[in-house]
């Protein structure tokens, strides 16, 4: 059972008029941002809520003494700024707000708290030109998790919550990013890998690695040289290995999971907002594992100088 959930806040407020025409088709690489969103060094900064979800079946890892545990959901409430220091580089700053509900047949558990932070630094490819006619943008990065959550949260019973249950899990994390963007007319072709190697925590814990992979056709309607919307389709994958505790691993752990997404982007003047809703596949890999349920987003941005 994994959420991967990221992201943050710095604000600038020295503001500048964009027009949505400067809208190129490009997205955060490693942000995990859905969306496509405006390049040309502009910063912005933004909120995102995601929820999700996760349904245990009916076996017997899956009660706590006579209790059995039904459902998990996931509320991120999520700041982040994106930041240029020059026309070929990004930065983004991210940070989550997590809230958690248990549900189980007879109580419910409730943890909130803040989530890890993480920073990412994107270079870009293909130099980058003024002008929305460009047609092709490569992005490759690196990103860095940190363990600014909380990962020792107990009950009432002082039981510790298993670290599926926790805001953070207490270990550093590196990310490898890559982003092609296509633009032809009015398509844009969109396609997002990440890589993140995890690393242990203090406890000896060490969540297994994740590859994610998504491929996302924009279509850009114009409803004035202020006012873009593009609907959106996509696909993605994820392929999370097995965790290991005191170097042994887990081999009721580790998933993968592919989804089909729609969802719809929405630019006017300096704003913008995304929509997305996303229906999941899981590759179960033993009888007890948790299915992923419909789970969506929403982020909103402003475009800043």
């Amino acid at each position: 059972m994994k959420i991967k959930i990221l992201i943050l806040i710095y604000i600038s407020f020295f503001s500048i008029n964009i027009s949505a025409c400067d809208i190129c088709g490009c997205g955060i690489a490693g942000s995990n941002i859905n969306g496509i969103l405006p390049q040309f060094n502009k910063n912005i900064y933004g909120f995102r809520f995601s929820y999700n979800s996760f349904k245990h079946p009916n076996t017997p890892d899956n009660y706590i003494g006579n209790e059995r545990v039904l459902k998990d959901h996931y509320y991120s409430y999520d700041a982040w700024f994106r930041y240029y220091p020059n026309k070929r580089i990004q930065t983004i700053l991210t940070l989550p707000y997590k809230n958690i509900i248990r549900e189980q047949s007879n109580t419910s558990n409730i943890i909130n708290g803040l989530g890890d932070a993480n920073i990412f630094v994107n270079y870009s490819a293909i130099k980058i030109n003024d002008s929305s006619s460009q047609k092709l943008m490569w992005w490759i990065g690196t990103g860095l998790k940190l363990n600014t959550g909380k990962y020792q949260q107990r009950n009432i019973d002082k039981t510790m919550y298993p670290v599926g249950l926790q805001t953070g899990n207490g270990a550093y994390a590196v990310y490898l990013n890559n982003q092609l963007t296509y633009k032809k007319d009015k398509f844009i072709l969109n396609s997002v890998t990440q890589y993140m190697m995890n690393f242990k925590n203090e406890l000896d814990f060490q969540m297994g690695n994740v590859l994610s992979s998504q491929i996302q056709l924009y279509y850009q309607t114009r409803k004035g040289c202020s006012n873009y919307v593009l609907p959106h389709i996509s696909l993605e994958y994820i392929s999370v290995q097995k965790d290991k505790s005191y170097s042994i691993t887990n081999l009721q752990s580790g998933s993968k999971t592919a989804s089909f997404n729609i969802g719809i982007d929405w630019f006017i003047n300096s704003f913008f907002v995304s929509a997305t809703l996303k229906q999941p596949y899981t590759f179960n890999t033993y009888t007890s594992q948790t299915i992923q349920q419909i789970n969506g987003l929403v982020n909103i941005g402003y475009i800043v100088k």
